[in-house]
């Protein structure tokens, strides 16, 4: 359905009007949390992580969370919250279903699948 091809659109967009955007699927981004982890860098991970003005994370929720890449991304989703406010509306690219307006501060996990921008 094109779901990568739309999120990859949508960061190109945000980059020719100047925001900084990082683009990643969600396996990588839990990855490479978890490796924080192994070498102490963990913080240093989620702050560069928090900085872009838009992170667009590819199949996004494609099977369960376990609890430690939950919280990991717990981590950085509120860090992003506290540096700009964001996320605000994340949307399922495959869907029309808006899974969050804002951060609700809950273990809410959105159904699997698809692109989250």
């Amino acid at each position: 359905m094109g779901k990568s091809h739309l999120a990859a659109a949508l960061g190109h967009q945000a980059c020719r009007r100047g925001h900084d955007v990082t683009f990643t699927t969600c396996s990588r981004l839990l990855a490479h949390l978890a490796g924080g982890h192994a070498d102490r860098s963990f913080e240093a991970r989620v702050r560069k992580l928090a900085k872009p003005a838009l992170l667009i994370c590819d199949d996004f929720a494609m099977r369960e969370f376990t609890a430690a890449q939950a919280d990991d991304l717990y981590e950085l989703l509120t860090e992003r919250v506290g540096r700009r406010g964001a996320p605000r509306v994340w949307w399922r690219l495959d869907s029309p279903q808006m899974l969050w307006s804002g951060w609700p501060l809950s273990s809410t996990v959105p159904p699997p699948g698809g692109t989250t921008v």
